[in-house]
């Protein structure tokens, strides 16, 4: 093997051209873009894809609260959404469950619409409908 060659790795088909002899349609101008800049920007590459590395092994985080996997799923998001466009990968079952139950969509939603006073309206009506609720929980208890 010859180390001595300073060309980029985008020049080599099997990291560019790994869908060619399946498909026959090259790979996208973007990925030997990214393939490229990759190779030429080292540190950029460790600013960016070093904090994935911290973002999954401290993911249990998340447990503490909903405002923990709240943030904790958008890093995780963002970073599997940005896997899947860099190397062609598919993470769409992850992505789903990240946004159900890290991030949480309704409740989300529901949050900055409170803060915002969209539901100001609605918040004795809650009340009202949670107390109704546990009477009726505490009467059908059964005594131990």
């Amino acid at each position: 093997m010859d180390f001595t060659n300073t060309e980029p790795c985008c020049a080599d088909p099997k990291t560019t051209d790994d869908k060619y002899y399946n498909t026959f349609q090259p790979a996208p101008q973007h990925t030997k873009d990214l393939i490229r800049f990759v190779n030429e920007h080292p540190s950029w590459t460790r600013f960016i894809v070093g904090p994935s590395l911290f973002l999954e092994a401290f993911a249990f985080l998340a447990l503490m609260g909903r405002g923990w996997a709240f943030f904790i799923g958008i890093g995780l998001f963002i970073m599997h959404w940005m896997i899947s466009v860099a190397m062609q990968l598919n993470f769409l079952a992850m992505e789903m469950m990240v946004l159900i139950f890290l991030i949480n969509v309704p409740f989300a939603v529901y949050f900055v619409a409170r803060k915002a006073g969209r539901f100001q309206r609605f918040s004795g009506i809650s009340e009202c409908v949670a107390q109704k609720l546990l009477k009726i929980r505490r009467r059908s208890a059964l005594p131990l």
